[in-house]
């Protein structure tokens, strides 16, 4: 009777530490059977000619998708197909020519997956939130990686190939612990917050087939180093923003226009000299850069939006180029440094607080004829403003209201 007890509980150990070790071995054997096609919901597909596996409704955490079901390929890893699932481990069969949306979305317990040459698009929230993903190697016959791909939070590197040509929006956005990735020349766009909040990169080269940089590197605190290739015509809206490791930046001559908020917050960044390529600077391109110290604008600068250096608290003196035509309202609000501004002859318009704030300054001549509207210099207590022969100061007669009072010339 003892002898039976003993080899029942040898056997129920034997069995617990096997199940145990099924939990937690996420190394998957190279020789891993084929998962049985009757733990998937599939069907066949006439486009593809080849079989859509639509849902993963088996138990085991370790996947090996069969190439074939009911001795037809499978080839689309469909919608949904795999999302919220508890698996570790998914290799996907060669055959394979498309991973669709939110397939794997929210597989919070996926380590590994091995993804074939034979696809060529990944799909917007394929690998979204799959945070315990940390590499993942797309193959040479991906062309397009689609809009939030992979935001995946553990994921350390990522190796893109030179087949991919374009990077969707947010494709990689919030993958917090990615440290570095190569760009290959053979992307030709990146969408908005590609890499956006990914506090681990350091420093990005931009592909010398873009044209455009927009948004694609926001709010990546760690980054101190971009290069920026001759092929850039336009530093689009929100490019850099909110970069606040960031401190120098060299623009090409190619660059003809900073767009809206494209350094925004970048508040380490110390200098920025703009070439004589440039023609616009967008609004609040380098709004609240509290560093900013120096800057050269060229003289094809025509337009400089509003907002363009609010907040430059450190920007001590700035040159308006003579094709300007308008100083737009808030453009320098609250440069407390500003000593000197220059503005030029060819300037008609100034408009509401474009000064405001700018605490430093101890005098500015208007050009005669220059429309200008209220409260321009509001606060600069120690200003002296010279306007069509007349002279005004803060708490002084102020018939334009250059200090938002109304009161006549002295």
């Amino acid at each position: 009777m003892k002898k039976l007890a003993a080899a029942i509980l040898l056997f129920a150990f034997i069995l617990t530490f096997s199940g145990c070790g099924g939990t937690k071995d996420k190394s998957v054997p190279k020789d891993m059977a084929e998962t049985p096609a009757s733990d998937f919901t599939y069907e066949y597909d006439a486009a593809v000619e080849g079989m859509v596996i639509t849902k993963y409704k088996g138990k085991s955490s370790r996947v090996r998708i069969p190439e074939k079901i009911d001795d037809r390929p499978v080839r689309v890893i469909g919608k949904e197909a795999f999302s919220q699932s508890y698996i570790s481990y998914v290799a996907i069969p060669d055959g394979v020519t498309e991973i669709r949306g939110y397939a794997f979305f929210e597989c919070k317990s996926l380590t590994s997956v091995t993804i074939p040459n034979s696809v060529t698009e990944i799909r917007r929230y394929a690998f979204f939130e799959c945070e315990s993903l940390t590499s993942v190697t797309i193959p040479n016959s991906v062309t397009e990686i689609g809009m939030e791909a992979f935001g995946c939070t553990g994921l350390t590197s990522i190796t893109i190939p030179d087949s991919v040509t374009k990077i969707g929006e947010n494709a990689f956005y919030s993958c917090k612990s990615l440290t570095s990735v190569t760009i290959p020349n053979s992307v030709t766009e990146i969408g908005k917050a590609a890499f956006g909040d990914s506090p681990g990169l350091t420093s990005i080269t931009i592909p010398d087939r873009m044209t455009k940089i927009t948004g694609s590197f926001m709010h990546c605190t760690g980054l101190i180093s971009v290069t920026i290739p001759d092929s850039i015509t336009e530093i689009g809206e929100n490019a850099f923003e909110g970069c606040t490791g960031l401190t120098s930046i060299t623009i090409p001559d190619s660059v003809t226009k900073i767009g809206e908020n494209a350094f925004k917050g970048c508040i380490s960044l110390a200098s920025v000299t703009i070439p004589d390529s440039m023609t616009e600077i967008g609004m609040g391109a380098f709004w609240n850069c509290k560093s900013l110290a120096s800057v050269t604008i060229s003289n094809n600068v025509t337009k400089i939006g509003t907002r363009a250096f609010y907040g430059c608290q450190s920007l001590t003196n700035v040159t308006i180029p003579d094709e300007v035509t308008e100083i737009e309202a808030n453009t320098f609000y609250g440069c407390r440094s500003l000593a000197s501004v220059m503005i030029p002859d060819s300037v008609r318009k100034i408009g509401n607080f474009a000064f405001m704030g700018c605490t430093g300054l101890a005098s500015v001549t208007i050009p005669n004829g220059t429309a200008v509207d209220v409260w321009v210099f509001r606060g600069c207590r120690d200003l002296i403003v010279t306007y069509e022969g007349e002279t005004y100061r803060d708490g002084g007669k102020d018939p334009h209201q250059f200090f938002g009072y109304n009161t006549t010339a002295q």
